[in-house]
C-alpha cells in the first residue's frame, strides 16, 4: 500500500483531536499537526494545544516547535510533514494528520504550486494600504478578487492576504489559478467532522471562556515581555491574539474582547466548514453520532488503511 495515511479535518472546536487520539490508540497511530497556529511555541492557551497527557499517550508531531517570529509556508509544511510521515511509516505506525488548516492538507496531498516571484514595490504599496485601511478592508478586497484564497486565509493573516493580492495585481491571475493540480502523493483516507452550527457555536463560546479563565491574557503579557516586537511577528496574527493585544493596550474591555474573539472564531469555523465540504473525497463524519460511531464509520469507509496497521505490521 503506497504511503497510507488518515486525514482528520474540520472546524475549530469540533473535536478533531479526540477522534484522532482514539484512532491512534486503536490502530497503532501517531498524530501529525495540520493547524497553522499550533506550530508555534509559547502560544499554548490561545491555540488550544493538545494537553501534556494527550501528548504522552500518543506520539504527536509538528506541535509547539517554531519560534513566534518564524514564517512557515505551505511548502515548508509539505516538506516537514512528508518527512515525518515517512519516519512514522518506517516504524510501521499509522500517520494521522489532524487539523483545520485546509491549505496545509492540500499542500501535503498534492504539493505546492508554482507562484510568481515577489514584487517588492507592489508589496510595499499594499502594506501601506493595509496600514491605512485595516485587515478587514484588505481581506474583503481579496474576497472580491480571489474568493477561493480568501476562504482559506484568516482576516488577520496579513502576510498571506498581502501575498495573494500581490500575485493578483502583479500577474492578473489569482493565487488559486496558479495552483496546478498534481497526483496525490499518498493513499489517504480523508475525513472531516461536521456539526450542527448551534452546537458548534456553543462549544466555541464555552471554550473561549475557558481559555480566558486559564490565563490567556497573562500568556500574551509574558510573550510581550519576552518578545518586545511580538505584535509584528507572524504568530501574533493567530486567532484571538490581536484582540488580546488590544485588551492589554486598554482599547477593549475584557467582556468586549471575549465577545469579539467568539464572533471571529465562529466566522473562522464557518469558513473552515465551507472549505472541507467543498473538497473532493473528504468524507463527512457527523459528531452527533458520537465518538465510537465515527470510529466505526472510518472503519467502514477506509478499513483498508486502518486494518492494514492493526492486523499485520509485517506488510510494510
Amino acid at each position: 500500500m503506497n504511503r497510507p495515511i488518515l486525514l482528520i479535518g474540520g472546524p475549530t472546536g469540533v473535536g478533531k483531536n479526540q477522534l484522532a487520539k482514539e484512532l491512534a490508540l486503536r490502530f497503532s497511530g501517531e498524530i501529525i499537526n495540520a493547524d497553522s497556529r499550533q506550530i508555534y511555541r509559547e502560544l499554548t492557551i490561545g491555540t488550544n494545544q493538545p494537553s501534556s497527557q494527550d501528548k504522552s499517550s500518543v506520539p504527536h508531531h509538528l506541535y509547539d516547535f517554531l519560534e513566534p517570529s518564524a514564517r512557515f509556508s505551505a511548502a515548508d509544511y509539505e516538506r516537514f510533514a512528508g518527512q515525518v510521515i515517512d519516519e512514522i511509516l518506517s516504524r510501521r505506525k499509522l500517520p494521522i494528520v489532524v487539523g483545520g488548516t485546509g491549505f496545509y492538507m492540500k499542500a501535503l496531498l498534492k504539493g505546492v504550486w508554482a507562484t510568481p516571484p515577489k514584487d517588492a514595490d507592489l508589496s510595499q504599496r499594499l502594506k501601506a494600504a493595509l496600514k491605512r485601511r485595516g485587515n478587514l478592508f484588505m481581506h474583503r478586497m481579496l474576497k472580491r478578487l480571489d474568493p477561493e484564497s480568501a476562504s482559506q486565509i484568516a482576516v488577520n493573516d496579513q502576510y498571506r492576504v498581502i501575498r495573494a493580492l500581490e500575485i493578483y495585481f502583479h500577474t492578473g491571475r489569482t493565487k488559486s489559478e496558479w495552483n496546478v493540480p498534481r497526483k496525490e502523493q499518498f493513499n489517504a483516507g480523508k475525513f472531516f467532522l461536521d456539526q450542527e452550527r448551534g452546537i458548534l457555536n456553543e462549544t466555541i463560546q464555552k471554550r473561549t471562556q475557558q481559555m480566558f479563565e486559564k490565563g490567556w491574557v497573562d500568556e500574551v503579557k509574558i510573550l510581550l515581555q519576552k518578545y518586545p516586537d511580538f505584535e509584528q511577528m507572524p504568530a501574533a496574527a493567530s486567532l484571538g491574539y490581536p484582540e488580546i493585544l488590544r485588551h492589554i493596550r486598554g482599547e477593549l474591555g475584557r467582556k468586549d474582547c471575549e465577545e469579539l474573539i467568539f464572533l471571529k472564531t465562529k466566522q473562522y469555523a464557518k469558513r473552515q466548514l465551507t472549505w472541507f465540504r467543498n473538497q473532493d473525497q473528504f468524507l463527512r463524519l457527523n459528531t452527533q453520532d458520537g465518538l465510537y460511531k465515527m470510529i466505526e464509520s472510518v472503519l467502514q469507509l477506509r478499513g483498508d488503511i486502518v486494518k492494514f496497521f492493526s492486523q499485520s505490521e509485517s506488510k510494510l
